[in-house]
């Protein structure tokens, strides 16, 4: 899997708010947390999250800092905050990059988005987690013990009430938890009628599908 962090140091940057960083993912390691677990991956540190150490965390950290050390990013740090001005240049936002949800199953998670939804599996982490790419956005699912409530995620399914019909039924063909069939919510709406269906997927993750329908 290819999932790596790309991010440079950033200027401004405080020691102490990095060393509690370290123990914080260092905490979450040892808790075999899957977001940390990730992170020592990426970072391609040949330990196990049940063996690593403070050193450990504070490699990985640094390497989400571009830096290939520890001792590199301090001394990074304390002569870029010597010099460094406040940077004022404005946030873009340019998109949601990833999503993440918790699932009780990863065997079933994996065939109801990859299998039924249809939507490409790009990765996993053994055990842990597993990366689906759905129009640009990653869905990120962890095994968790206790599945915690989501925001809703509305699935484009098409520009038809025939297409979202279509999802509706197949979803109900094979069982899913469906709401009420697919219904208009919004009358031209930006030029079109908005179609909503709602279902749960099996760690009971709230979902829907949405379509938005050319208004006649």
């Amino acid at each position: 899997m290819n999932k790596h962090i790309d991010s440079n140091f950033v200027p401004g940057a405080d020691l102490e708010h990095l060393k509690k960083q370290a123990k914080s993912l260092l905490k979450s390691l040892k808790a075999e947390n899957p977001h940390a677990i990730a992170r020592l991956g990426r970072a391609n540190l040949n330990v196990s999250a049940e063996s690593s150490k403070l050193s450990d965390a504070q490699r990985v950290i640094a390497h989400e800092n571009g830096c290939s050390t520890w001792a590199e990013l301090r001394q990074k740090v304390e002569s870029g905050n010597e010099s460094q001005e406040p940077d004022k240049t404005p946030i873009t936002v340019r998109g949601i990059n990833q999503i993440w949800l918790d699932c009780s199953d990863l065997e079933e998670t994996d065939r109801f988005y990859g299998e039924l939804l249809g939507i490409e599996k790009s990765g996993e982490v053994p055990g842990q987690m597993l990366f689906f790419e759905c129009g640009g956005v990653t869905i990120l699912i962890g095994l968790k013990a206790q599945v915690a409530p989501n925001s809703i995620l509305y699935l484009d399914v098409g520009d038809s009430e025939a297409s979202i019909q279509h999802a509706y039924n197949r979803l109900k063909d094979a069982g899913v938890s469906v709401g009420d069939s697919p219904h208009c919510i919004a009358k031209n709406w930006n030029g079109c009628d908005v179609w909503m269906a709602f279902f749960k997927d099996p760690s009971g993750n709230q979902l829907a599908f949405k379509a938005n329908v050319p208004a006649s």
